[in-house]
């Protein structure tokens, strides 16, 4: 089977506020995949599945904290039995997030999936600014009402958000994941720009599977 008739699935890591979610849609939509996986969104299922499992709940920046290992090990385990069914189907699909278990990224090394792991150089304002901006323009275009504390972040007030008061913890977080992510035959794409980003990791996809 020739490169460009395999099933094509591409790994996107990275802490928070990396721009894993435009970069892995600026690869789905320029390379025509079937569409973007979020860990996040599998974990989300997940908590509805099992509520009683309190660890699927909430999410810390604290990589060494027992529940968050619990809940990247359940998350993991769900999207290596999802993309053997997309790898059956032939499916092409991006998945980004946190939730990579050191076990998950050995067996994507084991299936040669293509794995990027981004990293976002512009200092953590910026990178807070510009999440709230998408995702304020997000809201808007599906007429969600619901309160977010992203959207209500500006210049003006963002050096009292939890988010630049945690900025010790929140980078920790990212490098950690990307040591690993590293460690395990990921890409590193830097950027300061998202567009570079994109450009950058589109670029890797399509030599990565000779398309």
């Amino acid at each position: 089977m020739s490169s460009n008739q395999r099933t094509k699935i591409v790994l996107v890591s990275g802490g928070f506020f990396q721009g894993k979610s435009l970069i892995s849609l600026g690869i789905a939509s320029q390379l025509k995949f079937s569409g973007v996986i979020t860990t996040d969104m599998i974990r989300n299922v997940l908590k509805i599945n099992y509520p009683e499992q309190i660890y699927l709940s909430s999410l810390s920046y604290l990589w060494h904290d027992l529940d968050l290992i619990k809940q990247v090990d359940k998350t993991s385990n769900t999207i290596q039995n999802l993309l053997l069914h997309y790898m059956n189907n032939m499916e092409h699909v991006v998945v980004e997030g946190i939730h990579f278990s050191k076990q998950f990224m050995k067996w994507a090394e084991d299936q040669s999936l293509c794995r990027i792991c981004v990293n976002n150089i512009l200092p953590l304002s910026e990178r807070v600014l510009l999440k709230s901006v998408t995702r304020s323009r997000f809201r808007a275009t599906t007429s969600l009402t619901s309160s977010d504390e992203m959207i209500d972040i500006s210049t003006s007030n963002i050096n009292n958000s939890r988010f630049i008061k945690d900025q010790d913890d929140i980078e920790k977080f990212h490098k950690t994941i990307m040591q690993a992510s590293v460690n395990c035959g990921f890409e590193l794409i830097e950027y300061d720009d998202i567009d570079i980003g994109i450009q950058k990791s589109v670029e890797w996809v399509r030599q990565w599977y000779n398309l």
